[in-house]
């Protein structure tokens, strides 16, 4: 089943380096994972493929390449179309964490939460983002003021009603560094859940799709190039979680990240309550807020594929 297919994962332990993580973080705060094995590992222990010549598999994601990316980018127009500063938050997240539910107590506040966009980049746009942030390749960064402008609507928005906008979708979450060059006064919070569970709910809900960022083969001579790696879906998000685990600590060198546990929140747990809504700057009654997550939103139980 998918909790012992997970367990039999090398991931199974290395995932837990931010299980425990409370209050701001740094990169010193955060151990570095490196597990043993080729990190992308499940219970047929299916190797990786070799990538092919002139070309590489995403593994790893270093601090110095983010903030090389902040030096070299210049969001250009679209820093000129912001007159006010504000408090925006973005989400990190997997997915399956929760975001749907915060979604729902952030609205009719004084945030605008946003779960869902007008616009959304392709998919090849959010790989290539992640593949030059992992190469350091910021040569043409194209695919960052693309994003740029398929948010535009969101930020001016918020601009507008003099709201701080919350960013909760976990498509997103490649274009953190993006989203912070452009808003100085932006805050970056990590949605985390017991990945255990995140896997069990991507695997049994068939939630895992091709929209999610995957471990691919790429290039960047003469241009950006990707291929599907041949991996199982078990792999891939083994890797994914991976992933956005190494991506947080990446950021965690360069700004403040604040670590939610999504368990303490539907654990009801007043202090993580408390603190969800300081970094959200949300003006919500914490017996409010307590109350909230004793309901389940998004389960998603119609989609079951079988009793783990």
């Amino acid at each position: 089943n998918a909790r012992a297919c997970y367990a039999k994962s090398p991931f199974g332990a290395g995932l837990s380096m931010l299980r425990h993580a409370r209050g701001r973080v740094s990169s010193e705060s955060i151990p570095h994972q490196d597990p043993e094995g080729d990190g992308i590992v499940t219970c047929a222990a299916e190797p990786m493929p070799a990538p092919p010549e002139n070309g590489r598999l995403i593994s790893d994601i270093e601090p110095a390449h983010i903030q090389a990316f902040l030096d070299i980018f210049d969001p250009g127009f679209h820093a000129d179309n912001i007159d006010r500063e504000l408090p925006h938050v973005m989400v990190i997240s997997t997915g399956r964490c929760g975001t749907m539910s915060l979604y729902h107590l952030l609205r009719g506040t004084n945030v605008v939460p946003h779960h869902a966009y007008w616009w959304h980049v392709s998919v090849a746009t959010r790989w290539e983002m992640m593949c030059r942030l992992v190469d350091g390749a910021h040569e043409d960064l194209s695919c960052a003021k693309l994003w740029l402008s398929s948010r535009a609507a969101e930020w001016l928005s918020a601009i507008a009603m003099g709201k701080p906008m919350v960013a909760l979708n976990h498509w997103d979450a490649i274009f953190a560094p993006v989203f912070m060059a452009l808003h100085p006064r932006g805050k970056l919070v990590y949605l985390r859940r017991d990945p255990e569970r995140v896997f069990e709910s991507f695997h049994r809900k068939d939630q895992f799709q091709g929209n999610q960022l995957e471990p691919l083969i790429y290039e960047f001579n003469p241009g950006f190039r990707w291929a599907h790696s041949d991996v199982s879906q078990e792999q891939m998000i083994h890797w994914y979680l991976d992933f956005t685990e190494r991506f947080a600590t990446a950021l965690a060198a360069t700004f403040e990240v604040e670590v939610i546990s999504a368990d303490r929140l539907f654990a009801q747990d007043a202090g993580e309550i408390a603190r969800l809504l300081d970094v959200m700057g949300a003006d919500i009654p914490l017996d409010r807020a307590v109350s909230h997550y004793g309901t389940k939103i998004n389960e998603k139980a119609h989609k079951l594929m079988g009793v783990a």
